[in-house]
Parts: C-alpha cells; structure tokens; sequence
C-alpha cells in the first residue's frame, strides 16, 4: 500500500541512507533529489515532526532504534490554490467596499437635496416633514458607515450609534424652557444585523421626536429615557419613554411617524406597547 501511495515515503537511518523507500521517493530521488536530508529530518523530530521544505509538507516520525518514517506530500497545487482563492477574496473585499462607499454617497447626496429642499420651503409644517426625512437619511447613512468598518460582515453595535442618534434629534429641535435630561441604557445592546439595526434606529427617532414635540409643551425640566435590553430567550425589548404629560392609550394620536414606528415593529417581528400617564412612574409616556 505505502509502495503505491501518491506521497513520498522513506525509512531513512541515522545516517539519512534509504532502509526503505516507496516508488514515489524513488522517481523523485532519480528525477531531481530527495526533498529532506537527514539532519533536517532528525531536527523535525523534535519538532513536532512536521517542517515544510521547499513544495513539500513533511512529517517525521520514530520508526523503532535509530531510523525514522519520513513523509513527504507535494503541496505545491494546494499552495497555487489558496494563492486564487485569497486572490478572488481580496478582489471580492474591494468590490464590496466601494459598494459600501457608493451607497454612503447617495445617502449624502439625497440628505443634502433633502436640506436644500426644506431651506427653499416657507411652510412650517412641510419644512418640519421635511426635516424628519433627512434625518431618517442620516439614520441610515451613519449605520452604513459603521456597517463598512465592521469587522463582521452585515452585522453592527446598535448600542453604539443611539446615544449620537439622540443627541443628533435633540439637538434639531427648539426647546424654549426645558431643561431635558437624557438618559441612555444600552450597555448590553447586542451585535444585530444591518437591517434589523436600521429599523430599530429609525423606530428610535421617530418616538424621540415624537416626545420632544408633544411630551412638554409648558416647558420645565424633563427626562427622557431610551435602553434596550435582551431577554434569556434572545428577544430584546427597546423602550422609549418620558415624564412628560403623556398621550391617550384608547384613542393614541395618529401620525405618519407613529404609523411608520408600528411598520417597522411589524416587519422586526415585535409589537408596539403604549403606557402613558398613570401607568408610568412619574408620569408620561413609555414606548
């Protein structure tokens, strides 16, 4: 069987002379020499008994006394083979971050037609509409970038990006005479993909903004609460919530946000929960 096989096989003495050699070893050692001489072969034993020379991956073992079974496979076609495959990976990884710099220009560039668009606008209300769009642009645009510097693939640190994405939304609004706190519970976020990262992003914003425009409409001081948090059963569970002077839960009030906050709970696979006013410590509004 050994005399047969495809690899180079050898009983070699202290010495390095054949004891024994199989038919592959043979042609080898008549075509252009042996690929392991003896003292390499001694210094392999004790290492391990592998050490690549040459196309060769060869193992050494003790075959009783002083001589030792030599093993050696021409790995040449496999060494060629993973040159093309990390060859057509490299090209792949390339290809994909210019997709990821594509699509983070277009986002860019429709934000910005988006701002021009809201500066030309006299209507107060179109230019607000207006304004939440862009900032749903910029939601996905920034989750993009992170997205191209992850060193998963298709997957982000949601927990990462809320506390930029809040303060981003505050920061868009005129809060004459509230002094708002804001308070963030996302250590534990998990890692999630892209998609579902996006969603909850944008689910994230709109209650935000949601609480900023209606949640104290005197003034005063305020909190504002947002925290994600996972269950043993791997669900998480995203809260959103205030102390301000809460919102109807018969009759909850009807928006193109809020209708987009309940799409996009349906297409996470979770569902939408509305305490306010007496249900919630303090008051408000809880998410």
């Amino acid at each position: 069987a050994f005399d047969a096989a495809p690899d180079l096989v050898a009983v070699l003495d202290a010495a390095g002379a054949e004891v024994w050699a199989n038919r592959a070893w043979r042609v080898a050692a008549g075509q252009s020499g042996l690929p392991i001489d003896s003292a390499a072969a001694w210094g392999a034993l004790h290492r391990r008994g592998r050490l690549l020379q040459g196309n060769f991956d060869i193992s050494v073992s003790a075959a009783g006394g002083d001589r030792l079974l030599v093993v050696a496979r021409d790995v040449s076609e496999m060494a060629g083979e993973a040159k093309r495959l990390q060859a057509a990976l490299d090209s792949a990884s390339i290809r994909l971050e210019e997709v990821h710099h594509r699509v983070k220009n277009d986002l860019q560039v429709v934000s910005s037609l988006l701002g021009m668009q809201a500066r030309r606008l006299d209507d107060p209300g179109a230019r607000a509409a207006v304004a939440d769009c862009r900032r749903r642009v910029q939601i996905m645009s920034g989750l993009q970038d992170q997205l191209a510097r992850a060193p998963r693939g298709g997957v982000v640190h949601f927990g990462a990006s809320v506390p930029g994405l809040v303060r981003d939304v505050v920061g868009t609004f005129v809060l004459p005479g509230l002094t708002l706190d804001v308070q963030e519970q996302l250590g534990d976020a998990p890692e999630m993909p892209y998609e579902l990262a996006v969603s909850l992003a944008l689910i994230v914003h709109e209650l935000v903004a949601n609480a900023l425009r209606h949640a104290w409409p005197d003034g005063g001081d305020g909190r504002l609460g947002v925290s994600l948090t996972e269950r043993p059963d791997k669900s998480m569970v995203l809260r959103v919530e205030d102390d301000g002077c809460g919102m109807p839960v018969v009759a909850p009030v009807r928006s193109m946000g809020l209708d987009l906050v309940r799409a996009l709970a349906r297409q996470c696979g979770g569902r939408l929960e509305l305490s306010s006013a007496d249900d919630v410590d303090g008051g408000g509004t809880r998410w």
